[in-house]
């Protein structure tokens, strides 16, 4: 029989997943470095006492964070394509996407304030990158040991991950400093030219990938 979480247990949940997002944007907008825990207790409505008993330190509420939304991104949209089709999957990710504009700014920004060795987030973000890496090769060997992989020989697989994923992030970042250009188009787009190389035959993905609604992204 499957439960629900119900009462304080509930709201105690809520009110946590709600503190997480806030300061996930407040990290996002400003930085690490320039976001203090005083401005994030301002920006959810506690003390930055309580934001400290809670998650330890700064680095610590920033690591619950990450995990938080990357969780939530998981369990919203899980990935279960095989091959081909888990390159597919990002597309509508990015229509994903456009509904949480503040975890896209705080990857980001991470992203480029990791590249210090002493940034907090440099092992996750470092870490997270490689599993990045390895699942998309992983789906590369699949997809050529059924022979739906003719344009790529395996001695290029991690070239051809690595720029998939440059694909995905640095099309987001431009939406970020352009928010009127069409994201969706442009990866889903790019993604049929890459899919269709790799295959040897024309992939054409859906305009119209259906989607969960995210509230307070």
């Amino acid at each position: 029989m499957t439960t629900t979480k119900r009462g304080p247990y509930r709201k105690g949940i809520e009110r946590r997943a709600e503190i997480l997002r806030t300061a996930g944007r407040v990290f996002g907008e400003y930085g690490y470095a320039g976001a203090s825990l005083r401005q994030i207790a301002d920006e959810v409505g506690v003390t930055a006492a309580l934001l400290i008993a809670h998650f330890g330190s700064k680095e610590g509420l920033l690591i619950a964070i990450l995990k938080h939304l990357a969780d939530e991104g998981d369990e919203a949209m899980p990935n279960d394509g095989v091959g081909i089709e888990f390159f597919t999957w990002y597309s509508p990710l990015m229509k994903f996407h456009l509904q949480r504009p503040g975890f896209i700014d705080l990857l980001l920004t991470l992203a480029a304030e990791a590249s210090s060795p002493t940034h907090p987030a440099r092992e996750f973000m470092v870490e997270r990158y490689r599993l990045f890496v390895a699942k998309c090769v992983a789906q590369l060997e699949i997809a050529h040991a059924a022979g739906d992989l003719p344009g790529v020989p395996p001695e290029r697989f991690e070239f051809e991950a690595r720029g998939f994923i440059a694909l995905l992030d640095g099309v987001e970042l431009q939406w970020r400093l352009e928010p009127e250009m069409d994201l969706f188009e442009t990866v889903t787009s790019n993604l049929e030219v890459m899919l269709t190389r790799w295959s040897g035959r024309e992939i054409v993905l859906t305009r119209d990938p259906v989607i969960p609604e995210v509230h307070g992204a």
